[in-house]
């Protein structure tokens, strides 16, 4: 199966603020995902 790269990713608009990424970057990833795990993890530990 084949990508088409005329189509992005990632599409985030927040007020003025957009961000468009053509394809998703493995540190992006990582990051995001440390991010809601630490979340996850401190919700879950304080209840």
């Amino acid at each position: 199966m084949e990508v088409d790269h005329s189509i992005p990713a990632l599409d985030i608009r927040i007020g003025g603020f957009r961000m468009t990424l053509q394809r998703i970057p493995l540190r992006f990833l990582a990051a995001v995902g440390t991010c809601a795990g630490s979340v996850l993890a401190a919700w879950f530990t304080t209840r």
